[in-house]
């Protein structure tokens, strides 16, 4: 498998899970909207979003959407581990089976579990503008980068490995240089390491 067929597969697989963690969200939204009442005793598990769901209630399809969006990634690395391992990338490979294994051990432990939703119409309201707007981000800056690339004559895999990879670590590169130069990097470095 070519990387680039790998990263349509990956943004395939990260598209569909958005677009149906979003259309789950909306569904409970306008189910709150129109006045379906929540269940009960709302909680996380499992069995209460299948009754949720079944009664057609709102709150099971929060859970199953905010499931899906927290199931997205997972699924997205598992299929780069497939990926890797029929490429033969087997360092790649190693680290997307250890995301996953260190993933499940943390859902099996409960740390990832699924807490009450408080102002729930409110709050998957600003999830799904916040996911909008990501996804936005994403697409301007996959374009800008491509076609970035393409006024410096690069091939797909420098665009993809340097500049991509230049460009969403900037953030992390930026701030702490800001810090140092408006601060001082004695009273900067000092700021990090305090409580």
């Amino acid at each position: 498998m070519t990387q680039a067929k790998l990263n349509r597969m990956i943004a395939r697989i990260l598209a569909a899970g958005l677009c149906l963690a979003i259309v789950l969200l909306l569904v409970g939204v306008i189910l709150d909207l129109a006045g379906r009442a929540p269940s009960a005793g709302e909680s996380a598990s499992l069995e209460d979003m299948t009754q949720a769901l079944a009664a057609f209630e709102p709150a099971g399809f929060y859970y199953l959407g905010l499931l899906v969006l927290l199931a997205t990634p997972v699924a997205g690395v598992a299929a780069l581990a497939v990926g890797f391992a029929r490429g033969r990338w087997w360092v790649f490979c190693s680290v997307s089976l250890f995301v996953l294994a260190r993933t499940g051990a943390e859902c099996v432990s409960g740390s990832a579990g699924l807490g009450a939703i408080e102002s729930r119409a409110m709050t998957i309201f600003l999830l799904i503008v916040a996911l909008a707007v990501i996804l936005a981000g994403c697409e301007l800056f996959c374009n800008g980068v491509e076609w970035f690339g393409r006024k410096l004559n690069l091939g797909e895999g420098a665009v993809g490995s340097v500049l991509a990879a230049v460009g969403t670590a900037l953030p992390e590169t930026i701030i702490p240089l800001i810090a140092i130069l408006v601060q001082g990097a004695t009273r900067a470095t000092r700021s990090a390491w305090e409580p």
